[in-house]
């Protein structure tokens, strides 16, 4: 469903971001959310070892977290 601008700036009320163009932003708790989702995705469908290395990461910190999730992958 599209919806103009200026109506979506008016429903969204006082939350609503001054910059247009930060919805490809990735926010820190986005950034969780994610790395989270992919652990949960690794417990459920991964064998033992995959189990014990999610399970593992989903104890740590966020930075830990997504260092886990990301491997040889700089932010």
């Amino acid at each position: 469903m599209a919806v103009p601008p200026e109506l979506a700036t008016r429903l969204a009320g006082a939350h609503a971001s001054e910059r247009p163009d930060d919805w490809y932003e990735d926010t820190a708790d986005e950034q969780l959310r994610f790395d989270q989702c992919l652990m949960a995705d690794a417990l459920r469908l991964g064998g033992p070892g995959m189990y014990t290395f999610a399970q593992n990461a989903l104890n740590q910190p966020s930075g830990k977290l997504h260092e886990l999730g990301n491997p040889g992958r700089t932010v």
